[in-house]
């Protein structure tokens, strides 16, 4: 079993992000899973080499049910290709998942995300796949 620091949520297809790399928009972003710390975005394979390099992301917001909107400082911090850790087992059209770190962000959001995370590590809400049934 897996132990981490901050628990993540599975948040797809609620939530997603919008920002810039390199003031470039990136809008309606599919966030895989949210934590107080960071989540993970999934990108089209295509954009990944704009994150090779952990780029602060400008203009960062998330959009997601029982969340406020509020702009967070993020950055970038890991880029892998999702389906599989062998080349063979991954198909080039696949998205590409990248790790975000929020690095500042208004008091009072970060209050609103940890209450949200606490409310549904505490419902039992099921993990849920892209066309919104239980996993």
């Amino acid at each position: 079993m897996e132990h981490r620091l901050h628990p993540r949520i599975p948040v797809r297809p609620l939530c997603q992000a919008r920002f810039s790399v390199d003031s470039k928009p990136n809008r309606h972003i599919q966030v895989s899973n949210l934590a107080t710390e960071g989540c993970c975005i999934r990108i089209p394979a295509e954009l990944a080499g704009a994150f090779a390099d952990n780029p602060v992301l400008e203009d960062w917001a998330l959009t997601c049910p029982g969340l406020p909107r509020a702009r967070v400082r993020a950055q970038a911090v890991w880029c892998r290709p999702s389906g599989g850790d062998r080349q063979e087992d991954r198909q080039m059209d696949q998205p590409v998942e990248v790790g975000i770190k929020f690095l500042a962000m208004p008091e009072d959001y970060a209050i609103d995300l940890e209450d949200f995370i606490d409310y549904v590590l505490k419902a039992g809400i099921p993990p849920i796949d892209y066309s919104g049934m239980p996993a």
